[in-house]
């Protein structure tokens, strides 16, 4: 009586199992009630760190704090080593990375931004979220 019972319960688990990671899986596919492509925001925002983190790697900028979410802004702000001093950068989170890159290296090349770090303080933020990206000292 009890290994007719252990192979009933052998048959109903491997049903089970094949329903639970076979059956089930593929009609929800099939019928759209399940929708892998939705990423939450959280993923979405991490993904955006992740990918402006490779190409200031990648361009050899020295990454010293962050990338960190501004929500209330729709930036990423990043702290960076330029001429051996920080300086704190925000990036716009709806814009491409390399394109607002080629602008930050555009600024620092900038003659008056070289005679500014070197003769003053160094700038204390560059915003790169709008149209028009700005310095402040």
């Amino acid at each position: 009586m009890t290994l007719k019972r252990f192979f009933f319960a052998a048959i109903v688990s491997m049903i089970v199992l094949f329903l639970e990671f076979k059956a089930i899986p593929f009609v929800l596919k099939k019928t759209n009630l399940f929708h892998p492509k939705l990423i939450s925001p959280v993923v979405e925002a991490e993904k955006t760190k992740f990918y402006l983190k490779y190409v200031l790697l990648e361009s050899q900028v020295l990454l010293w704090q962050g990338p960190f979410v501004l929500e209330g802004i729709g930036g990423i702000e990043v702290s960076i080593i330029e001429k051996g001093r920080p300086i704190k950068i925000i990036f716009s989170s709806e814009r491409d990375p390399r394109s607002q890159l080629a602008s930050l290296q555009l600024i620092l090349k900038e003659s008056k931004m070289l005679e500014a770090i070197k003769n003053g303080p160094p700038p204390k933020l560059i915003d790169l979220t709008g149209d028009k990206p700005y310095v402040s000292f």
